[in-house]
């Protein structure tokens, strides 16, 4: 994938980048019979003896923290509703031609193999007397591609959100 800077008139519309996962919190909300990070650090040192491989190996020594942190930043939503995340994105208006955002990235994991998925999709809607502000979009995709998932589903989540919302 390349970076390609923003249309100078696009900048609005362009998805907030998300903070380094250093600087964002990666612990998984507590919630009752969910295991702890520490008890994911194990399951890793698990795997990696399952996949004959010595956890001890110095290339290996950080790794149990490494895949906890990254399996916490790709199924964090943010903690926050998809209600939160349109609050005060949606006006009425007038419009009547076709909104589109193109080439909006996301990254997901994939619930059957837990590996990673990635792209670009581009939505597009009818306007029938209210509108989402255009930053909303990524945020909404963004939103649903967070945690477990399949890319049909997503698409459905991202589509019936925003057919819902306006």
């Amino acid at each position: 994938m390349y970076n390609r800077a923003p249309h100078p008139t696009m900048k609005d519309t362009m998805p907030k980048k998300r903070p380094a996962a250093a600087t964002r919190s990666t612990t998984a909300r507590a919630t009752p019979g969910r295991p702890t990070r520490d008890a994911a650090r194990r399951a890793v040192l698990t795997l990696l003896r399952w996949m004959g491989d010595d956890p001890a190996r110095e290339g290996l020594l950080g790794t149990p923290e490494r895949v906890a942190r990254s399996l916490a930043s790709l199924t964090d939503r943010g903690g926050g509703s998809l209600d939160e995340l349109l609050e005060g994105g949606i006006f009425r208006e007038k419009a009547s031609g076709l909104v589109l955002v193109r080439d909006v990235e996301f990254y997901s994991l994939c619930e059957h193999h837990l590996l990673p998925f990635f792209g670009r999709c581009h939505v597009a809607y009818l306007p029938a007397g209210r509108i989402i502000g255009l930053s909303r979009i990524p945020r909404l995709v963004d939103h649903f591609a967070r945690g477990l998932q399949v890319q049909e589903r997503l698409t459905r989540q991202a589509a019936e959100a925003l057919q819902a919302a306006i």
